[in-house]
């Protein structure tokens, strides 16, 4: 499952929960396209903390379908997370990345917020 737990300005906080469903990017499609056309670009932090992964291949392959059709306007992406397997994974998908990717524990939320909210 995917939730947007809050946005504000050009920063949005995601939380994936469980197993992600190819389903699950239809609703926050709209409002990340929405942010995007407002602000040009956005900065968004990952709570991948309850993550277990996804339910199969053809939702793997939405999350990467829609993570190619938006990563050109997204500026940083802050993950937060408490597993090993998801810094490889971050750190693996970000050298595709147009965006500047972070990982950071879950006790690290705070200063996560505070990289995003940061001025390049």
């Amino acid at each position: 499952m995917l939730e947007v737990l809050t946005a504000a300005d050009n920063i949005v906080e995601v939380a994936l929960k469980g197993n992600i469903r190819s389903h699950d990017f239809a609703p926050i499609r709209q409002h990340i396209d929405d942010l995007i056309a407002k602000y040009g670009a956005i900065r968004l932090l990952l709570d991948a903390s309850e993550f277990d992964g996804w339910q199969d291949v053809e939702a793997a392959t939405a999350h990467f379908r829609f993570i190619q059709e938006h990563h050109h306007r997204v500026e940083r992406i802050a993950v937060v997370g408490n597993r090993q397997w998801q810094y490889w994974l971050a750190a693996v998908v970000g050298v595709f990345l147009h965006s500047e990717v972070r990982c950071f524990a879950i006790e690290q939320k705070e200063e996560a917020r505070r990289w995003l909210d940061e001025i390049e």
